[in-house]
């Protein structure tokens, strides 16, 4: 009698750890952004989509407080596998510190920044802190075909009320230019929760 309450107490720590694991892994939101900034006082709203070990949908305002400066607040609802759909709140800035249109020529466009995420998952709420480092390269394809490849590395502190540790991330993918006012995004992500995202934003500011 003994070892089977010694092997179903094992049973349910590892269960626990399994989905403490899994809702610990990753950004929900995928970047769906290049290294770019969109300028003081415009603003971009864009949704997207994530097919993923969390799949989700979400969606964000990204907002011009400098000249070098953007502002991003993101919602999503996550589907984590063995929970119901959970509500995840999130945000970045981003700092432009070279760009291609500058008069120094800089050979790609690069921005530091910094994000956060939560979401409460039953008894605990998870939170992400961290810091990234995004490169883009903006080109044209023939006549009209713009396309911007980016990755993104990222470090945070991810809290779940069990345990915390820090985690690094990459995120690759690429902008594809459908308008002045609209764009696609494509990208993979290896940050725990792995998969595909796509989105798209367009100018409402």
């Amino acid at each position: 009698m003994r070892k089977i309450f010694i092997f179903v107490g094992c049973m349910v720590v590892g269960l626990g750890s399994s989905v403490i694991a899994e809702v610990r892994g990753g950004s929900a939101f995928g970047n769906l952004t290049t290294a770019q900034v969109i300028g003081m006082g415009n603003g971009v709203a864009s949704v997207g989509v994530g097919i993923a070990d969390a799949n989700s949908i979400s969606g964000s305002f990204t907002y011009g407080l400098s000249e070098y400066i953007d502002g991003r607040i993101r919602l999503a609802i996550v589907d984590y596998s063995g929970l119901d759909n959970k509500i995840s709140l999130g945000g970045d800035v981003k700092y432009n510190l070279w760009s291609m249109k500058s008069p120094a020529k800089y050979p790609l466009d690069l921005s530091l920044g910094g994000l956060f995420e939560m979401v409460d998952y039953g008894p605990n709420t998870l939170w992400q802190l961290g810091g990234f480092v995004v490169g883009s390269y903006p080109t044209t394809i023939g006549q009209n075909f713009k396309i911007v490849p980016y990755g993104r590395f990222a470090m945070r502190i991810a809290d779940n009320g069990f345990d915390s540790g820090i985690e690094f991330g990459f995120v690759g993918g690429a902008k594809y230019v459908l308008s002045s006012t609209m764009d696609f995004y494509a990208e993979f992500q290896i940050d725990g929760n792995d998969g595909i995202f796509l989105g798209i934003d367009f100018e409402v500011l």
